[in-house]
């Protein structure tokens, strides 16, 4: 059995929901929940998600995991920890007391980038275990932490944010690093739902301090942060994303709705940023001084390993490129 990761899109939610389905009881009150957060965090904030598919021959491959999670804001991340009621997803999709929601938008995302940092919520964090061999399942999980991992990494993180279900659940938070900060018994006591959940949900928190202070932490390597080195520019960085998932000039045009020559163009832009900052990283020229697929390789290597480099950055004072 053969899995394969990518990036997720608002478009998986029914893919998303026929895996929950086929492990859970779902309802159509729940549909209706799930979708409304789903589409708020894709079109409202900056969701970061993962897809983990099982590649099947002649057949469209099924949904094996998910994982997604949204940056909030420092008041609704102090909030949750002054004893709100359960259930934190629906809580980030509805306004606050200053009628916005409590997502950060891209711009947001660069400044706490630039200053002390992010709140991370985690919103999904799903494998399809209940239907899958034990072997294929730990597989999963592994895969699922590796590559969840690898598509959050560049952004400066100060705490992780969430919510669980279950006993097992809980276990394997709290051994990553996770502590709970709020098991909603106050709440049920004064609240007792009927039916009684199988599960009963608690919030998880993990503060960069608190990483940093653990022996052996699991998620320490979430908080390693080095500022950007090159500073390219949002359609530059646009660029290398798409890039790195494999996509030809071509494509990244069609999604840029431009023409293949500004996408040529672009990659030009983000030579000249090389060679002024890191000219050791090109240390060779095609022929007539013309950048090859040596030179985009070589770049893409160095964006790879260093993400912070294609994530949303705003210093609140820039320097200029000859005061370096």
């Amino acid at each position: 059995m053969r899995f394969v990761a990518r990036e997720g899109r608002k478009s998986d939610f029914e893919a998303w929901f026929t895996m929950e389905c086929q492990c859970f009881q779902r309802g159509k009150e729940w549909k209706a929940n799930a979708e409304r957060e789903w589409f708020t965090f894709f079109e409202q904030g900056v969701m970061l998600s993962l897809v983990i598919e099982e590649r099947q021959s002649g057949k469209t491959a099924p949904m094996r995991a998910f994982a997604g999670g949204v940056f909030v804001t420092d008041a609704f991340s102090q909030w949750l920890r002054q004893g709100q009621p359960p259930y934190i997803l629906t809580h980030a999709t509805l306004p606050t007391v200053n009628n916005r929601l409590p997502l950060l938008n891209e711009t947001e995302i660069a400044k706490g980038n630039a200053s002390d940092g992010l709140n991370f919520m985690l919103t999904h964090w799903t494998w399809a275990e209940p239907i899958l061999s034990p072997v294929a399942a730990q597989d999963i999980r592994i895969l699922l932490e590796q590559e969840f991992f690898r598509i959050n990494r560049g952004y400066q993180l100060k705490e992780m944010l969430a919510e669980g279900f279950g006993k097992d659940h809980r276990k394997r938070s709290e051994r990553a690093g996770f502590r709970c900060i709020n098991d909603y018994q106050t709440y049920y006591l004064n609240h007792p739902p009927a039916p009684a959940p199988l599960h009963y949900p608690y919030l998880m928190a993990l503060t960069r301090k608190e990483a940093r202070e653990q022996d052996g932490c699991a998620l320490l390597r979430s908080f390693s942060y080095t500022p950007p080195r090159l500073g390219f520019s949002k359609e530059e960085q646009l660029v290398l994303r798409e890039a790195l998932n494999n996509r030809s000039d071509r494509d990244i045009a069609a999604l840029c709705n431009c023409s293949e020559a500004t996408i040529r163009n672009r990659w030009l832009s983000i030579y000249d940023t090389v060679e002024f900052l890191a000219p050791e990283l090109l240390l060779e020229r095609g022929k007539e001084g013309k950048r090859g697929k040596e030179s985009r390789s070589v770049v893409l290597q160095y964006v790879d390993a260093h993400r912070e480099e294609t994530r949303p950055y705003a210093p609140s004072k820039k320097l200029h490129p000859n005061s370096l």
